[in-house]
């Protein structure tokens, strides 16, 4: 796939997006979810012990922070390779399926209620995801649309920006992080205390 304006690559990651929320939005009644072992965190049992549960923060902080730094690196590195377009899409169709499969989940298990639980699931982490992206597809669209050439077999230095955008994408991967470590477990503590009327 030969793609060479910002806006056709956008369409693309946007279709991906869309069609990976609209798959994950039909997964759980397709592979009968719903009735599944989903239901024990969702009764009232589970609820309460899921609100005393001790979480060890810094391990989970620790966890997280390697686990999506490793993604990031590696869908940063593909953008110097010709599958890259290809990695990003596919990428940005699993993230749309998780979402709408959570919320797919959520929402059957708990109707509107479901839905702020799942709200509370992804902000506000996912505000510094999301700046992570921009920056992200910033230095793959660097690295994809034409631009002036180099000299043969010499790798450009990289620009003052493209440096500011790595650090910029890094420091946003790890306020995601800490808000989805420090932040967001305590809003599903707070969420499920008020649910269950405790």
């Amino acid at each position: 796939m030969k793609i060479k304006t910002r806006q056709g690559i956008y369409l693309c990651l946007a279709a991906a997006l869309l069609f990976g929320i609209l798959a994950g939005v039909a997964l759980p009644e397709v592979f009968r979810m719903r009735e599944g072992t989903y239901a024990g965190f969702f009764s009232l049992y589970g609820m309460k012990k899921m609100q005393e549960m001790e979480v060890l923060l810094l391990p989970i902080f620790g966890y997280l922070l390697s686990s999506r730094l490793r993604t990031l690196l590696f869908l940063w590195m593909s953008s110097y390779t010709p599958l890259g377009l290809w990695l990003h899409l596919f990428f940005t169709g699993w993230l749309g399926c998780s979402g709408g499969m959570l919320l797919s989940l959520f929402a059957l298990r708990q109707g509107v209620q479901g839905i702020g639980l799942f709200f509370c699931c992804t902000l506000p982490q996912w505000i510094f995801y999301g700046l992570q992206w921009k920056k992200e597809l910033q230095l793959f669209l660097s690295h994809t649309l034409p631009r002036e050439d180099f000299s043969a077999g010499v790798f450009p230095y990289p620009s003052r920006r493209a440096k500011i955008d790595w650090i910029a994408m890094v420091l946003y991967c790890i306020s995601g992080c800490a808000a989805e470590t420090f932040l967001g477990l305590w809003s599903v503590k707070i969420f499920l205390k008020i649910l269950t009327g405790a």
